[in-house]
């Protein structure tokens, strides 16, 4: 008779230690993958602005049309003679003609042409007639960038102000680093991009006027894909979206900073979406959301009650 409230008392300790340790009895499996990305979704309140902006299909193309390298790395995909200049950040390609090569197994394959300063340059798409020359088939060469993208998005975007919505930017050595966000910004140029990206956006800070950063776009239409337009800068001000916010947590959430007693909400807007969140119930009805650099947050009726590391 003595022994059972003992084993009950042992038990209450273990689930409250093993909670303040981040861990506890798990009633409710982990939000999904899925359920993430829609929370990220209803996150991007803007509409893009560039969504109609895509590379022109093959069958629009035109002799001399002119594309960009993004990246030396498209030596691995483009083809030149030996006495010509391998591709270069920067080189300025101009598509000449289309070569078919009978593959080995019998099908006729497009090869493009492209004429630059350094020689010739060619590149294989491994695309049959028939596939190349449907009405939507765009051709995409890896660290390569149609000069028409680039245009086309100066000339909507330049000029025009805009706030930031993440702190993760660029300088203008192209170096990663990290700033205020929910900031106002003035976009002044566009550039060819680098790698993967088709074109990189330049801008100056409203508030701090010396300040110049480089934010590279993506114009996928995929909707985890976080460097789209509508995802990276916002037409309105975020700060009105949310009255409720003290000015006090508003200054830690430009920040990417996150203290006790903020919401969900907050500590969603100042760290993003994680990426797991573990609801338990046991001894008490809490969550805890882990970041891919190992912060972890801990929330009870909502609140942030704890911070930490893995």
């Amino acid at each position: 008779m003595i022994l059972r409230p003992l084993k009950y008392i042992t038990v209450a300790i273990i689930a409250l230690t093993t909670q303040g340790c981040f861990t506890g009895v798990e009633s409710t499996p982990r939000i999904s993958d899925s359920e993430l990305r829609r929370e990220i979704i209803n996150r991007a309140d803007d509409a893009n602005p560039v969504a109609d902006i895509t590379p022109q299909p093959y069958r629009l193309w035109q002799r001399g049309k002119k594309f960009v390298v993004t990246d030396p790395k498209s030596s691995l995909v483009l083809s030149t003679p030996s006495s010509a200049a391998k591709p270069y950040s920067g080189m300025e390609l101009r598509y000449e003609a289309t070569r078919w090569i009978i593959s080995p197994t019998g099908d006729s394959l497009a090869t493009l042409l492209f004429s630059s300063t350094g020689g010739p340059v060619s590149f294989d798409t491994n695309l049959t007639p028939q596939k190349l020359n449907q009405p939507d088939t765009k051709v995409s060469i890896p660290y390569v960038t149609e000069q028409s993208v680039v245009d086309s998005l100066a000339a909507r975007l330049t000029g025009k102000d805009y706030y930031i919505l993440t702190s993760t930017r660029f300088d203008t050595s192209h170096a990663q680093r990290r700033g205020p966000k929910f900031q106002p910004v003035r976009l002044i140029g566009v550039s060819p991009g680098t790698g993967i990206y088709p074109a990189t956006l330049t801008l100056v800070s409203l508030t701090a006027p010396a300040d110049t950063l480089l934010l590279d776009l993506s114009l996928s239409n995929r909707n985890d894909d976080t460097r789209t337009f509508n995802r990276q800068l916002s037409s309105s001000n975020p700060r009105d979206r949310y009255p409720s916010i003290s000015s006090e947590n508003w200054q830690h959430i430009i920040r990417s900073n996150v203290v006790i007693g903020m919401t969900r909400d907050e500590c969603r807007l100042a760290l993003g979406t994680p990426a797991d969140v573990a609801r338990y119930s046991y001894p008490a009805s809490y969550e805890i959301w882990t970041y891919p650099e190992g912060m972890r947050l801990q929330f009870t009726d909502g609140i942030l009650t704890k911070k930490g590391r893995k």
